[in-house]
């Protein structure tokens, strides 16, 4: 992206807001919290694809000095939530301290993510100055927020609300959380760590789903270094050292951290069971090894590892230079300005003794690239597929590519397949930049690489973010989705992809209810004069303010011929929900006998529908109208309708499900579904109620006299019974 100009005219206006840069170039701060329901779709998701894509990248909140770190920002977390072809977005600030302290003193207030504590404004020397902007994971429940040098920030999965910092700071003490944690699906643990930059510390752990901390293994560097990324085996964890170093000079506007171009790649190995190492290793119990390779260098990613002939084999992005243009060197020189880097093989022997060199590395992809990923069910296993952006030439040249470091340049997303060396790109055309591709497996079953992966393209002649879906399986050159925002979002760092089965179930975006309805209706001998109702108002599941009685008769109509139609015609009603509050216990008379108590709930029922048939029987002549449109309106639904999945508890014949407080898959239902059931037994539950305490004093003798211990309760048949009613509606609608 080109460095933006002011409007014509403006150009001598003073503003406290510089232009910011990221990681791909200059980029205006967005700083937008929102959402939006039903995003535009062009093509066809499958409804396999049932899930939600999480990123994050960093946006600054507040006015910043000029010349910041790109990776300074505060985090900006946004989420796609895709269910049956539909796409909903949400986006929020992680709000950590630091976002809540520059928010309200409107400026920023720190001057780096990793500077001294005294060049900070001295207000906030006792505040955390997380960013929380590299990656966001769902584990363990929560959503996780995450910068490697603090500790993570969990956010609620629906809503993006910040919930907590450190949550599992009651189990381990640590100073950060790693931004690259690798989940073990094999096992069912996520495998994590902690860097301690400048006392040269490493502590690594695992979390499995319950939130429990195992594995701990706290041990020293042989030389400072930053770790951003690791890979692990069934048996290894192999942490990525950079050749960096905190920097000495103290002057205003010095990289915090410098490239030692003197240094040697370094891997450090530590035993995924740091207590019980592999057998027949020759490791020790909580031993750590360094291996080297001569090459000033670094793994950036990991893609995935495995072991093979007890040897520890791992893929990443192997940069030719210092890859952040913002770090010194320690030599002085200034960082290369064309950024190249290889996506290679490296080969660990952990048999052999600490500081050994590792083989030179085995090249995959020799084209500028970044972020690989892989199919995540492949973790810790060999894999044959490695998706990545990359920089493409259609010319095949890389002058495109000079004067640019390897963020700036990538234009395109590629699947490599090792077994064969076939590369596909997709291109999505000049002036767009390619962001972190995720997959998305077609089933559970699918074979490796099967499936589908999504990541954002930032358009820079519009101005405006999609979101592509490719199938693994097609041409890779034509999308079967395109996710269409109405606006630009900031470049992610990182994201991943949750299935729906982790989630709550719950919609991103909720869908308005339908209160507050301004319905109209014909009233008699006044010709074709209408009338607005009065607005109806509702207050929570099955809670109605008192409407006049005519208002409420011409409303009940119209929902009863609509559930009448769905029952008689349309669905099979095979379950029972109800909504509405529950008839308290001490109207209901207790019986000895529960023949009696049968007989007695039955009178109520029979006098209960009396009662109800008089009722719907009052409406009169609006009746044909409203039957006809209640028709009309059952039978283009029933044209579009979707099937929504509910609960084998719900579902069985021969069981009544009693819920206490609104479960998850009812918040799911269409909201008109909603609306029209809870209304609908909200109703039908007052007349039950009123010839309740009509027939209050008829209780069997049993009960006058104070049976010692009731036997038949039956209140709960009597709901289920009603209950068959109110799910009528509801199958309606599913």
């Amino acid at each position: 992206m080109t460095t933006p100009q002011p409007i014509k005219g403006a150009e001598g206006l003073p503003s406290q807001w510089a232009f910011t840069e990221d990681l791909a170039g200059f980029d205006i701060p967005i700083r937008l919290e929102g959402e939006i329901g039903d995003v535009m779709v062009r093509g066809t998701i499958p409804d396999s694809i049932d899930g939600t894509f999480y990123r994050v990248a960093q946006d600054l909140a507040t006015p910043a000095p000029k010349g910041l770190s790109p990776i300074g920002g505060s985090g900006s977390v946004t989420a796609f939530r895709i269910h049956k072809g539909h796409v909903d977005f949400k986006v929020r600030y992680v709000h950590n301290d630091r976002y809540k302290i520059e928010r309200n003193a409107k400026k920023t207030l720190w001057s780096d993510i990793m500077n001294e504590p005294l060049s900070h404004h001295p207000c906030i020397s006792a505040v955390l100055g997380a960013t929380s902007n590299t990656n966001v994971i769902h584990w363990a429940g929560r959503l996780l927020a995450l910068v490697e040098i603090h500790p993570a920030y969990s956010m609620d999965p629906d809503t993006l609300e910040t919930t907590g910092e450190d949550p599992f700071g009651d189990q381990i003490t640590t100073t950060s959380f790693t931004a690259h944690p690798h989940l073990d699906p094999h096992v069912d643990e996520l495998v994590t760590y902690s860097l301690d930059f400048m006392k040269q510390e490493i502590i690594a752990y695992s979390i499995d789903r319950q939130g429990i901390v195992k594995n701990e293994h706290l041990f020293k560097q042989s030389m400072p270094g930053t770790v951003h990324d690791m890979a692990i085996t069934d048996n290894w964890n192999v942490f990525c050292q950079w050749p960096t170093l905190p920097n000495p000079s103290q002057e205003p506007g010095a990289s915090p951290i410098i490239w030692d171009t003197e240094r040697p790649a370094m891997f450090i190995v530590t035993p995924r069971r740091p207590e019980s190492p592999l057998k027949g290793s020759g490791w020790k119990p909580y031993e750590s090894r360094v291996y080297t390779h001569p090459y000033n260098s670094e793994i950036l990613h990991t893609a995935g590892a495995w072991e093979e002939d007890g040897k520890i084999f791992f893929e990443g992005v192997w940069p030719h230079h210092g890859h952040f243009p913002f770090w010194q060197q320690a030599n002085g020189k200034p960082v290369a300005k064309t950024e190249l880097c290889d996506l290679v093989r490296l080969e660990i022997d952990p048999s052999k003794p600490s500081d050994s060199q590792i083989p030179d590395p085995v090249v995959l992809v020799d084209i500028p690239n970044e972020f690989c990923r892989i199919d995540e069910r492949y973790q810790c296993r060999k894999y044959d597929h490695i998706f990545m952006n990359v920089f493409y030439s259609e010319d095949g040249s890389l002058d495109l590519f000079e004067n640019k470091h390897i963020y700036q340049g990538l234009n395109a997303t590629a699947m490599l397949t090792k077994s064969t060396g076939e590369l596909k790109v997709y291109y999505p055309g000049p002036q767009c930049r390619c962001q972190e591709p995720v997959h998305i497996p077609r089933s559970d079953d699918a074979p490796e690489g099967d499936g589908y992966i999504i990541f954002a393209v930032d358009r820079l002649d519009v101005n405006l973010t999609n979101v592509v879906i490719l199938d693994t399986a097609g041409d890779f050159q034509t999308p079967v989705a395109v996710i269409e925002l109405p606006m630009r979002m900031r470049a992610q760092i990182h994201g991943n992809w949750v299935d729906a089965r982790e989630l709550s179930g719950k919609p991103l975006v909720v869908p308005p209810p339908l209160t507050h309805m301004n319905w109209h209706r014909t009233k008699p001998n006044r010709g074709n004069q209408q009338r607005p109702r009065r607005h109806q108002q509702k207050c929570g599941a099955g809670h109605s303010i008192a409407r006049s009685p005519v208002q409420r008769q011409a409303n009940m109509f119209r929902k009863t011929a609509l559930i009448v139609l769905a029952v008689a015609a349309r669905v099979q009603a095979d379950f029972m929900v109800y909504t509405a509050p529950p008839i308290p216990t001490s109207a209901i008379p207790t019986f000895a006998n529960p023949s009696d108590a049968s007989s007695w709930t039955t009178s109520v029922f029979l006098n209960a529908n009396l009662a109800y048939g008089a009722f719907t029987r009052s409406l009169g002549e609006p009746y044909q109208s409203s039957l006809t449109s209640a028709r009309s309106e059952i039978d283009a639904w029933v044209a579009t309708a979707s099937n929504y999945s509910i609960p084998a508890e719900v579902t069985m014949a021969d069981e009544t499900p009693t819920y206490f407080s609104m479960p998850d898959w009812y918040t799911a239902l269409p909201s008109r579904a909603r609306a029209f059931k809870e209304l609908q037994v909200s109703d039908q539950f007052s007349i039950v109620r009123n010839v309740i305490a009509a027939r209050a004093t008829s209780a069997s003798a049993s009960d006058s006299t104070g049976a010692a211990m009731p036997t038949a309760r039956p209140g709960e048949w009597m709901r289920a019974e009603f209950g068959v009613l109110a799910a009528a509606a509801a199958a309606a609608f599913l």
